[in-house]
């Protein structure tokens, strides 16, 4: 990877799935960006199952969320909401469905039937002999289910054993009048935009001095390019929804191209150094509440547009890599990074760092610190096409004595 920095190639690594615990990063090489997975804001799409009367309909009945069976039929348009509900009479027992059912039974209905003993096809197939156009199994156990469902007729859906009880429980409380819809196409399905995936690897580094990930970026119920699994053959254009820093890798490495094609001259630590000062702090834990340290969330969440515009960027040199490898005994704290850490940095700690102009003109620059108590040039003016170091030192008999991490910001 070093090589490949050094003959122009950006490196995009994964950050690792093993999160959210502390020291679970793989890639601590320096001149590697390590990437952390955060959600979009859609959490993929499901079909909605909607208790439509009679009113008043319970809230966590409109709608239910179910899981599409596989190898069957798919749902190809909405059951309208006038449809008939009805519960199978064997529901609360260990073989519901497994015998047939008396004829007419769920004539035009949604039958509901519970898991157990046989297939998901021979339910199935018992229900729509006795009249059903779509059957929604319940789970007999916590958590969701996927009925594999070959050699039917019917649409077929899952739900957890929790929203069936509650199905059943209306259903019954309601026998000849309870209705539902089931919604064709399927629902996107929202969530927290920017919150970090609970997989997602997390610092420290190690021993290191040195902040990794480097950056967020999507990497949850990512649309991705799938194999063929039938043949190796052919264009199948096939797609799925993908989760894993193995999916938050390539936004980085995607950002990094399109800088790479905006700005040709900038080097791959320049395009990192871009990405890094310009991301979007404002990632949170996978509570979706507390915001993320840089151990979780690197520099933040990756803004290609922004990075693109980046008035100030940092090289570094193979060399000075090279001489800072952390695996072979070097420090990388005083690497041309953007961000500073010392693990024992005490009373004071100094940093050096030194930022590229990106623009023909010189420009002037407020600095400040946040967070942490310290001192640096307030002002700073960068010559066009023209560089200048920056001393920051940090003071830290300021913050408490109790062996933890405190973070700050340098803003610019």
């Amino acid at each position: 990877f070093l090589n490949a920095v050094d003959a122009g190639i950006y490196v995009s690594s994964s950050a690792g799935n093993s999160g959210p615990g502390a020291n679970t990063m793989g890639h601590h090489e320096p001149w590697v960006s390590s990437t952390a997975a955060s959600q979009t804001g859609r959490n993929g799409f499901s079909i909605a199952l909607q208790v439509t009367g009679p009113a008043p309909v319970p809230a966590n009945l409109a709608p239910v969320l179910v899981n599409e069976g596989t190898g069957g039929v798919a749902l190809s348009a909405t059951i309208p909401g006038t449809t008939p509900l009805l519960i199978s009479a064997g529901i609360n027992t260990t073989s519901d469905g497994c015998v047939a059912y008396p004829a007419n039974t769920f004539a035009g209905a949604i039958a509901v039937i519970r898991r157990g003993t046989c297939s998901f096809t021979i339910k199935t197939n018992n229900a729509s002999a006795a009249g059903a156009i779509a059957v929604v199994i319940a789970n007999n156990a916590a958590g969701g289910i996927i009925p594999s469902v070959p050699g039917t007729t019917i649409p077929v859906f899952g739900v957890t054993q929790a929203d069936g009880d509650a199905l059943r429980n209306f259903g019954q409380a309601n026998p000849t009048t309870t209705t539902a819809q089931i919604t064709f196409p399927p629902l996107p399905i929202p969530n927290t935009p920017d919150a970090l995936a609970s997989f997602s690897s997390r610092g420290p580094a190690g021993t290191y001095n040195l902040l990794k990930p480097d950056i967020t970026a999507p990497g949850s119920q990512i649309l991705a390019a799938v194999s063929d699994t039938v043949s190796v053959t052919g264009s199948p254009q096939a797609v799925a929804l993908f989760s894993g820093t193995s999916m938050a890798s390539p936004h980085q490495a995607g950002a990094a191209m399109l800088i790479r094609q905006a700005r040709p001259t900038w080097t791959p630590p320049e395009i990192k150094s871009a990405l890094a000062l310009t991301a979007a702090q404002t990632v949170l834990l996978e509570d979706q509440v507390t915001p993320a340290n840089p151990f979780a969330r690197g520099s933040g969440r990756v803004q290609v547009d922004r990075a693109i515009n980046a008035g100030l960027v940092m090289n570094e040199t193979t060399a000075n890599y090279s001489a800072a490898d952390p695996a072979t005994g070097g420090d990388p704290r005083a690497l041309n990074q953007p961000n500073l850490i010392d693990r024992s940095c005490y009373p004071t700690c100094a940093f050096f760092r030194t930022f590229r102009n990106t623009g023909a003109t010189a420009t002037s620059w407020r600095v400040q610190l946040q967070g942490v108590s310290g001192s640096v040039t307030p002002i700073i003016t960068v010559p066009g096409n023209g560089s200048l170091t920056l001393k920051i030192t940090l003071y830290s008999f300021t913050l408490p004595a109790n062996g933890n991490f405190s973070f700050g910001n340098v803003v610019l």
